[in-house]
């Protein structure tokens, strides 16, 4: 699957034989408190299957479905404008893309967390 220019794409995969709850992260706007230069002011996160279907988007944590979930576990990016999900996902392998809103682009970092009980 080709998507253009100007995101950033990671992979992860889900091993064993259960179902996998995660949460992924797309931070932009902190970055710039760390130094870092051309920040994605405003990212915008989508996970797709292997086989390329968009499974779940957001664009700013804080108005998603699951964002009071995502703060009681601890994952609560620290801008509003950064993007978070969490998902439940099978075995399998995962792409994650992160573009910015509107077309913009700037560095930005994806994070992927498996939080399920030890």
């Amino acid at each position: 699957m080709l998507w253009g220019g100007n995101v950033l794409v990671g992979g992860f995969s889900v091993g064993g034989a259960e179902t996998k709850p995660v949460v992924v992260r797309a931070l932009g706007p902190s970055l710039a408190e760390q130094n870092v230069a051309n920040a994605l002011a405003d990212p915008l996160l989508e996970v797709h299957d292997s086989d390329g279907n968009l499974l779940q988007t957001n664009d700013n944590w804080g108005q998603g479905p699951d964002a009071q979930m995502i703060q009681a576990e601890g994952f609560a990016p620290t801008k509003a404008k950064e993007a978070a999900l969490q998902a439940t996902l099978g075995p399998g392998n995962y792409t994650v893309v992160v573009s910015g809103v509107n077309g913009t682009s700037g560095i930005a970092l994806v994070e992927i967390y498996d939080y399920s009980p030890l």
